[in-house]
């Protein structure tokens, strides 16, 4: 009981004194804000319970980093009365100095101490940017804009600044209502690479020192943007020979871009398109010149990621000529692309005869060789050098003599009496053969013996010092001279049965120029098979048919037979791989042919495009070759071993429907050909097939036999 009554005393007497150091104290009557930034004013209410005695407030910053902290005093007065005060201050640099963070207000009366809670002063601005892109090539515009904020939260006086690393680029643009936008225009010469944009808000006192700042960045990618192509080709180049070239892409500074697709464009002195080509920069490619094309300043363009570079470069002058013999006669042929104008020697076993001749791009003459029957060794060449020679050629005539005693000389085994009664005799013939028809066509003559070659026009003959002249396609049967004109229908195969499915090697004057497909079948054992052989005869003879049957048009000129596809005839302008078709049924006849008969037929196929002059008369195809269309189309076929080759003109057109190897032969032959792998034309080929089949029943039989339907 007594201890309960000290223990009550003890406490009231606690209490007492409590309450008195309680009631002799100074307080906060507004608590200072969460964040501040430097040049607010900090603004608090201090309170007192009406004690007498020395108040002080300082503000204290730095002591939660673990440093010592610094202060600052904000008030220090004496308190006698229950009134309160006010206190203010700026929080600027010049106030501040290095203060700032984390800090609180510590109050101090009669010794006793006590502190606000913490708050943070900070020079901090947030800041966010958007461009209107993260990668960009020299000379675009950047777009961009953005928000600030204090950290505080309260609006921001000053500016941004844009800047690049690493090159002198930068912007810089205004708050207002805290929001900023702008652009800026990227040098034309600035690398390709990623760079660092460095985002810079400020406010700054009225002595220019920044108070209170923000910062952000965020990377960029200047593009290779393609500036120059370096297309390089050679200066000068000889027909016949490759022209190598190749384009180079540099970007704004002078790098490489590699990557990218070039088209290059190839045309003639005339202008006309050559060749169209896709590759790679910095990839070699080659073309090879005809032997006849245009000399002159041709052109050579690329163009790559729109920026185009041309280069001009001289074809050379080339006088070429070939020489070759077919059954005893000497064909010489101006393949060049000027003329022919050289001094020839030709012997005969130990004789010798020497002419001038002048031939144009194109043209050739024939030389029918006489002799005493026997077996000759024959040499030609030009005043250049250039020669070829055959041995053991066999010739049959007269005796032959270089010294003009009473015998035939070379020059056409006939004298010159021979000749101009010749002339005189044709030319008397064909008026009367003209008188009796009532027709006279200007330019045009009919010769004897045309085998159904139509009207043939008349041609200036080369100045060869002897060349016997030829009325249409007749040859004296005792040898000579003979130049070829065009229209003359050579010794050829007997294969046509009708007359309309003919065309006809012409000088057409007044026709149309046509771009055509030409399929040229080339029956390289001739001599072997020319005899009457039936079934030869009747192989060859389907031959010409599934031309005419695909609306082409049969020239024969000696051992070949080559179908004519002109839009004149099929009505179309696409005849390119109507062509291609026709050439594997030709070849698939021959092999048919080769694997049931004994007697086999060697040949080649060859299919070539180009363009040529045409007209229709009387049913029949008149055409005059422009350029090499026939004589590569013949090449081609030479080339192919059995089988069907393109010729690189072709395989141009028809890319996009057959699939074509490039034939291995092309490295020795001088010439690209394609060797044919499939006809992705499926609709039109499996119709093209059908057709094939109903036509040849034979064929069909043996299809339903292998497979078994």
């Amino acid at each position: 009981m007594v201890k309960g009554i000290l223990f009550s005393s003890l406490l009231f007497v606690f209490i007492i004194s409590i309450i008195s150091f309680a009631s002799a104290d100074i307080f906060l009557a507004t608590q200072p804000e969460s964040v501040y930034n430097i040049g607010d004013n900090l603004n608090v209410e201090l309170g007192s319970d009406g004690s007498d005695g020395w108040a002080s407030v300082e503000l204290v910053c730095g002591e939660a980093e673990g440093n010592v902290g610094s202060s600052k005093m904000l008030y220090f007065h004496y308190v006698d009365d229950t009134s309160t005060a006010s206190i203010s201050a700026p929080l600027t640099k010049e106030f501040l100095g290095s203060m700032k963070g984390q800090c609180y207000l510590s109050l101090s009366f009669n010794g006793v101490k006590k502190q606000s809670f913490v708050f943070t002063i900070s020079d901090k601005i947030d800041v966010s940017v958007m461009f209107n892109g993260n990668s960009f090539e020299p000379g675009e515009n950047l777009l961009f804009n953005g928000e600030v904020k204090r950290a505080n939260g309260g609006d921001v006086d000053g500016s941004v600044e844009l800047k690049f690393s690493g090159i002198e680029l930068n912007s810089v643009v205004p708050v207002v209502n805290n929001k900023f936008s702008g652009n800026m225009t990227i040098p034309g010469n600035v690398a390709a690479k990623s760079y660092e944009i460095v985002i810079f808000v400020s406010e700054k006192n009225d002595k220019g020192e920044v108070t209170n700042f923000g910062q952000a960045s965020d990377l960029i990618e200047i593009k290779q943007k393609p500036t120059r192509i370096e297309l390089t080709a050679p200066e000068n180049v000889n027909p016949g020979k490759d022209i190598e070239f190749k384009a180079v892409l540099y970007d704004q500074t002078g790098l490489n871009i590699e990557g990218k697709a070039v088209a290059f464009k190839l045309l003639d002195v005339s202008g006309k398109e050559i060749l169209a080509k896709m590759s790679n920069v910095g990839e070699i490619n080659y073309y090879t010149l005809e032997k006849n094309a245009p000399f002159g300043y041709w052109k050579l363009s690329a163009e790559s990621e729109s920026v185009v570079s041309e280069k001009e470069f001289y074809v050379e002058k080339n006088m070429e000529a070939t020489f070759d013999m077919v059954n005893g006669t000497l064909i010489i042929r101006s393949v060049g692309n000027v003329p022919y104008n050289k001094t020839v020697e030709i012997r005969i076993g130990n004789e010798t005869k020497v002419s001038h001749l002048e031939l144009n791009p194109g043209e050739s003459v024939e030389f029918e060789l006489t002799a005493p029957n026997g077996d000759y060794d024959i040499v030609v060449k030009d005043d250049e050098g250039k020669s070829a020679s055959w041995s053991n050629v066999p010739l049959t005539g007269e005796a032959i003599s270089l010294d003009g005693s009473g015998k035939r000389k070379l020059g056409g085994f006939f004298s010159r009496t021979w000749i101009a009664w010749i002339f005189l005799i044709a030319i008397f013939g064909s008026f009367i053969l003209l008188s009796s028809k009532k027709v006279i066509n200007k330019n045009i003559f009919t010769g004897f013996g045309n085998r159904g070659m139509g009207n043939v026009g008349k041609t200036n003959p080369p100045k060869t010092g002897f060349v016997a002249p030829i009325i249409g396609d007749k040859k004296e049967e005792k040898g000579g001279v003979v130049k070829v004109v065009p229209g003359k229908d050579e010794k050829s195969l007997p294969v046509i049965e009708h007359d309309t499915g003919i065309a006809v090697h012409a000088p057409v004057l007044d026709g149309n120029k046509q771009f055509s497909s030409l399929v040229a079948v080339k029956i390289k054992n001739y001599n072997e098979v020319k005899g009457n052989n039936q079934f030869v005869n009747e192989t060859l003879k389907s031959i010409t048919s599934e031309i005419n049957n695909s609306k082409g048009k049969v020239y024969r000129a000696d051992d070949f037979i080559v179908g004519i596809f002109a839009p004149l005839s099929t009505k179309t302008f696409e005849n390119e791989v109507t062509a291609v078709r026709v050439a594997k049924a030709v070849s698939a006849k021959l092999k048919f042919h080769n694997d049931k008969f004994s007697q086999k037929i060697n040949f080649g196929v060859g299919v070539n495009s180009g363009d040529i002059i045409a007209k229709k008369q009387e049913g029949k195809l008149l055409f005059t070759p422009i350029g090499s269309t026939l004589s590569s189309a013949r090449r081609v076929a030479d080339i192919a071993n059995n089988d069907v080759l393109l010729s690189e003109d072709t395989n141009k057109k028809v890319m996009s429907k057959v699939k074509t190897t490039l034939n291995a032969a092309a490295s020795t032959s001088g010439i690209k050909t394609y060797s044919i792998n499939q006809i992705v034309d499926r609709d039109n080929n499996n119709k093209f097939i059908e057709g094939f089949l109903q036509r040849n029943q034979e064929y069909k039989t043996l299809r339903e036999y292998k497979f078994g339907k």
